[in-house]
């Protein structure tokens, strides 16, 4: 007679089991959404301008108005070696260069035209596209401005892109000019050392100054020669 084999099943070690193979797919399900989702965000090569893309400030003036604002008015040239089609410009209020430039003064430019926070170089009926030739010199005035310690301007250019015409920041071209405009004597940064007696200097690096650009003990000095003796 033959005898029944009956099996013994250990329903805690199936559940584990179970357990852990639903775990390990739902981890592999999301190591697979995580993948998806971080190969979007893989940076792609930035749009650069070409290399000597450049703008130069010839000169600058800073007058005031009759409504205690102020007229900046500065004198550009391309020298560089491409056609620029314009700029961005802004302003710092702080004599900290360290801090962003953040006062967009291109709203405040007047017979010009603005686009997208920009400076745009542009003649009426013609098609956008980069119109400051290299050797140009143009001025530009901006009206409505408070107190500016200096300026930040940022080259921009036309470019064929996907066989679109965009507009292209040349970061790697950004200047930065001094202006101290609409700011009181006593905020005039000293500036010693660069071979001009500026406002609140007696002297500027030379025999007899010294290094806060006042005279050094036993000399006078005549700022309107820069000599001490």
């Amino acid at each position: 007679m033959k005898e029944a084999v009956t099996f013994s099943w250990n329903k805690k070690g199936i559940s584990i089991m179970i357990g852990y193979i639903l775990l390990i797919t739902s981890a592999i399900i999301m190591s697979a959404i995580v993948y998806q989702w971080l190969k979007s965000y893989v940076p792609t090569d930035s749009i650069n301008c070409p290399d000597g893309t450049s703008l130069f400030v010839l000169d600058s003036s800073c007058i005031k108005q009759s409504d205690d604002t102020y007229k900046l008015i500065l004198d550009i040239r391309n020298n560089g070696r491409f056609d620029i089609g314009g700029y961005f410009i802004y302003g710092r209020d702080v004599d900290d260069k360290e801090q962003l430039a953040t006062i967009d003064l291109s709203p405040n430019l007047i017979s010009g035209e603005v686009a997208e926070n920009a400076v745009i170089f542009y003649t009426p009926g013609e098609e956008r596209q980069n119109l400051f030739d290299t050797g140009d010199e143009d001025q530009m005035t901006f009206t409505g401005l408070n107190k500016l310690y200096s300026i930040e301007i940022l080259p921009i250019r036309f470019q064929i892109i996907d066989n679109k015409r965009q507009l292209v920041s040349c970061s790697n071209s950004k200047i930065t000019e001094d202006l101290s405009c609409g700011l009181a004597p006593s905020e005039i940064p000293e500036d010693c050392g660069n071979g001009v007696v500026d406002a609140g200097e007696e002297c500027d690096s030379v025999p007899g100054c010294g290094s806060d650009c006042k005279h050094l003990p036993g000399y006078a000095c005549n700022p309107s020669l820069n000599i001490c003796s």
